[in-house]
């Protein structure tokens, strides 16, 4: 029997909701308490070691992954980026993570708009090649000149009677700092969680094992890129604390997994006994 066109277009569609849905269903961090191993991690019962939590934790965040090219003519980082973190109050705009400013989408990559900007830096373990370059968990769009000031900086708490500190840390994004003599950088208050989140993620989610041209990342409280070591852990744990998951961290990490990626970070929302996992 044959299909028209509109029956084939309606068979189509029917099918990508289908897969649509499935993959919904699977990202709802709900689901993923059913395996026993998460549960107790999660609850802060379990009994295993540190290095057994982080691979259970690393398995679930690594299962499905599916990477996406980082510039392309096919679906690339750019078209996800324009997807997952677009203004809620204006479709045509994305939100800049630093600035905070809402900026049209078409101003991507223009020496006033806004580029992708690498929470956990290449230069401290990220590097080109690997699948860790195009993971749009630790891809967020920022202000051009914001992203070239913070430059592969780590990230801190800024104390105010440090001489060496700067607020803000950019003239473009005004709830930022600099200090440490420059070497660290200081989110604005409403992002400090969703950044430590995104760092905890890549600390886990990349262990240098089985995957091409991808390094061991690790936090600490003595950064060093040197060393693939991104901090400082013990500030990131207050900011998590601080600044906690709000709807627009849960409708961003299910875009990622739903839409893109198909890999659950999801875990990484989840507040209860964060600090048993990390250190």
């Amino acid at each position: 029997m044959r299909v028209g066109p509109v029956a084939l277009h309606a068979l189509m569609a029917a099918a990508w909701c289908a897969a649509v849905d499935e993959w919904d269903a699977y990202c709802d961090t709900s689901s993923y308490y059913g395996d026993e191993a998460i549960a107790a991690i999660v609850a802060g019962t379990s009994t295993l070691s540190l290095a057994e939590k982080h691979q259970v934790l690393h398995d679930l965040v690594k299962a499905n992954f599916t990477s996406i090219p980082y510039t392309s003519n096919a679906t690339d980082v750019w078209d996800a980026l324009r997807d997952i973190d677009e203004d809620p109050e204006n479709a045509n705009n994305v939100l800049l993570l630093y600035s905070r400013r809402s900026e049209p989408k078409g101003a991507q990559a223009t020496p006033a708009g806004w580029n992708r900007e690498h929470i956990w830096p290449k230069s401290f373990g990220v590097g080109h090649d690997g699948v860790d370059m195009s993971d749009i968990v630790n891809l967020m769009p920022a202000d051009e000149t914001v992203n070239a000031e913070r430059g592969n900086r780590y990230f801190a708490g800024c104390l105010a009677d440090d001489s060496s500190t700067e607020r803000p840390g950019s003239a473009e994004a005004p709830e930022t700092a600099s200090c440490y003599d420059g070497d660290a950088w200081e989110p604005p208050p409403s992002m400090k969680g969703d950044v430590a989140r995104v760092l905890f993620y890549m600390s886990i989610r990349y262990n240098g094992m089985g995957e091409e041209n991808v390094e061991d990342l690790q936090l600490s409280d003595c950064p060093c890129k040197y060393a693939n070591t991104m901090g400082r852990l013990s500030d990131l744990l207050l900011w998590h604390d601080a600044d906690p998951v709000d709807d627009a961290e849960v409708t961003r990490n299910t875009a990622v997994c739903s839409r893109y990626q198909h890999n659950r970070y999801g875990v990484f929302l989840c507040r209860r006994h964060i600090r048993l996992w990390l250190s």
